[in-house]
């Protein structure tokens, strides 16, 4: 009977630790996401379990680097956990002022990550909630990843199409760094995104289509 009485003591003592070591890895995924995911920063992204598909993470980068940029300078002011939901306040430079809504997504993306040099960018609050399990891991079905998935590559082929159509207007600069990155990346790019960039470049080098 004591052996048993101590045995519950202990472990209603230990349901205080096992929560707070839950609510630290929700947090922790949360940023993670974040900072690493959206913020493209791949020492976060590769060590965190929050979410975990290198080829989303290349080519989302490659799409959105005025947005990627934002987000791995956010600073994460406040974060609350409630069941699986984890709240974090955010601070972030706003980008608002850099896209120009004319153009399709990602050339608005080149374009403005382009125009960032040596110019005083706001700072917008913001609160974002996602729901992370109790290992870190941000809850995303394998059909919303796919959908996100073909969303980044259907966005990087429309802007490569503008680009290819509009060439002196292109941010070729940036077009040229996507054909060295799919040449010498580590991660491999699907082969449809890595032949629109070759064929874009060559064009914007000034090459026939």
């Amino acid at each position: 009977m004591f052996r048993r009485i101590v045995f519950i003591v202990t472990m209603l003592m230990l349901i205080p630790t096992f929560a707070n070591a839950n609510t630290v890895l929700r947090v922790e995924g949360a940023r993670a996401y974040l900072l690493g995911f959206l913020g493209g920063d791949g020492e976060i992204y590769s060590s965190s379990p929050a979410i975990r598909d290198d080829t989303l993470f290349t080519l989302r980068r490659m799409a959105y680097p005025l947005s990627t940029w934002s987000w791995v300078q956010a600073v994460i002011e406040n974060s609350s956990v409630q069941g699986d939901v984890v709240t974090l306040t955010v601070s972030r430079p706003d980008i608002a002022n850099f896209m120009n809504n004319s153009l399709p997504e990602s050339v608005k993306e080149w374009k403005g990550y382009l125009s960032l040099t040596n110019v005083e960018v706001p700072i917008k609050k913001e609160e974002v909630k996602l729901k992370v399990n109790s290992l870190g891991e941000v809850d995303i079905s394998k059909e919303t990843l796919k959908y996100m998935l073909q969303a980044v590559e259907d966005d990087i082929i429309e802007a490569l199409d503008w680009c290819a159509k509009n060439p002196k207007d292109a941010p070729s600069v940036y077009v040229l760094s996507l054909r060295a990155e799919a040449r010498h990346g580590i991660v491999p790019l699907p082969e449809k995104i890595k032949s629109k960039i070759e064929e874009t470049a060559k064009i914007l080098e000034g090459g026939k289509k």
